[in-house]
């Protein structure tokens, strides 16, 4: 038999893994390593946070997006990626004057960030 590879968060001392089901009543190994987290943050927000001027900055920024839209390491991010490449540059310039008009001195970018990523493991959680 071909090995069973689960990716989950482990949130709770007992497990709901629908996956080993064709396992009960057979012998199996069971081997369960923590994953460090992928250093991708930065990354991802560095690139995410950079505005595009031009249409040719767009798109060199969507196929950015698109690579990283195929890697496990930016599986957290896949639904942000997604609305990313589906913005075209009027959006962006809409967004940016908004933006504009807003009052920034106190903005705690990554506080933003912090709880946009909280939100996002909140969301993955419910969906297991």
């Amino acid at each position: 038999m071909n090995p069973i590879r689960i990716r989950t968060v482990v949130n709770s001392n007992i497990l709901y893994l629908p996956q080993l089901k064709p396992l009960i009543g057979k012998w199996a190994r069971i081997t369960i390593e923590e994953e460090p987290v992928p250093p991708v943050r930065d990354e991802f927000w560095a690139e995410a946070s950079r505005v595009p001027e031009t249409e040719e900055e767009l798109e060199a920024q969507k196929v950015i997006f698109r690579a990283w839209r195929c890697d496990p390491r930016f599986e957290p991010y896949w639904q942000v990626l997604d609305g990313f490449i589906e913005t075209d540059l009027a959006h962006i310039r809409k967004w940016v004057a908004i933006e504009s008009l807003l009052p920034i001195e106190d903005y705690d970018d990554d506080a933003r960030r912090a709880q946009e990523e909280c939100d996002m493991e909140d969301a993955q959680r419910r969906m297991l």
